[in-house]
């Protein structure tokens, strides 16, 4: 038994609508960057995100680098936020989900 008319339903449809763009409209996006962090030759970690130009940090230790380069992220996206030059940089395409298959060394005779 339908006790609401199509216009009722219209209605109702229509402040489903209004209202999942309300949300959308003042909850912040939620976006995972993909960061390689990298031991340099002093010990040193080195966080990057390939996806902002600039975004980069380091840290003594490999935890130091993480808290350090949210940080970074966070204050990359406020200056994006502030310039659409810099923020048209940002790729915020949907990545592929993780599927990391390693990093190793090939050794190669050198010959010069």
């Amino acid at each position: 038994m339908n006790f609401l008319g199509s216009e009722s339903k219209n209605l109702i449809e229509l402040l489903k609508n209004l209202a999942l763009n309300i949300y959308n409209s003042i909850m912040p996006k939620v976006k995972n960057f993909k960061v390689i962090i990298e031991q340099d030759e002093d010990g040193v970690f080195v966080a990057d995100v390939p996806a902002i130009p600039g975004c980069y940090t380091q840290g003594k230790t490999y935890e130091a680098a993480v808290r350090g380069i949210k940080e970074v992220i966070e204050l990359c996206l406020e200056e994006a936020k502030a310039d659409p030059v810099y923020r048209a940089k940002i790729n915020l395409e949907e990545s592929p989900p993780d599927k990391f298959l390693g990093i190793t060394s090939v050794p190669a005779r050198i010959s010069f």
